[in-house]
């Protein structure tokens, strides 16, 4: 789906996209509060400055995806493979981490201590 196509059905309504396949897309500033991007292709996309607060980001794929500055509080990160991520000064508060997969070129914000990448 097209970046377009997708931002015109979040503003009809829909939250569930689930699987979406959006690598490379040019989200810049977006709010998508409370959105289901679960298992969705997000790499090489550019979520700079927008706002996922609450979002379902279980096992998403943002491989060199930009999400620097974006607010990710109260969203779930379960599984989520940020390789190569830029997530400098975003917001973290309250979201989970759990089985997260990154490796040394992921950017954390300062001070934040990521835990153990799954074995």
């Amino acid at each position: 789906m097209e970046a377009k196509e997708f931002l015109k059905r979040y503003a009809s309504g829909a939250r569930n996209f689930s699987g979406i396949e959006l690598s490379g897309a040019s989200l810049f500033n977006t709010k998508l509060s409370f959105i289901n991007l679960s298992f969705a292709d997000l790499s090489g996309a550019d979520l700079r400055g927008g706002d996922l607060f609450g979002a379902d980001l279980q096992s998403t794929n943002f491989r060199d995806a930009n999400l620097a500055g974006v607010n990710l509080s109260r969203a779930n990160l379960r599984g989520a493979k940020l390789y190569g991520a830029d997530l400098r000064g975003a917001n973290l508060r309250n979201a989970r981490f759990v089985g997260i997969f990154y490796d040394p070129s992921t950017q954390f914000p300062d001070g934040f201590c990521p835990p153990a990448p799954p074995a």
